[in-house]
């Protein structure tokens, strides 16, 4: 049973297999979700990374305090810490969508 008032925010790489996996999930059931969709470098801070990475608005870190990705973010979205803004985790992310839509 899909919720047609439920919307998520989906961040990912461009090249991540595990968002992927999430993304293939949300589209074969029709979950409507913003796609939000990061560069290999983005959240690699330049001072650790040899000048090679940035730190800008478009920044993994600001959901979960690392440069990890997927993320998933919503209401009802369950977090690991207070001060994250989803939740990390392909695996966890399918999982949670497939009990709350009870696919």
């Amino acid at each position: 049973m899909i919720d047609a008032d439920v919307e998520y925010t989906f961040h990912c790489y461009d090249h991540c297999p595990f968002g992927n996996r999430v993304a293939f999930l949300m589209d074969h059931f029709g979950i409507k979700y913003k796609k939000v969709v990061y560069g290999y470098g983005s959240g690699a801070l330049p001072k650790d990374c040899e000048g090679e990475g940035y730190d800008g608005d478009l920044n993994p870190r600001r959901l979960t305090g690392k440069k990890q990705l997927p993320v998933l973010e919503g209401v009802g979205v369950p977090i690991v810490k207070p001060d994250d803004i989803g939740m990390a985790e392909s695996l966890e992310i399918c999982s949670f969508l497939i009990g709350r839509h009870q696919l």
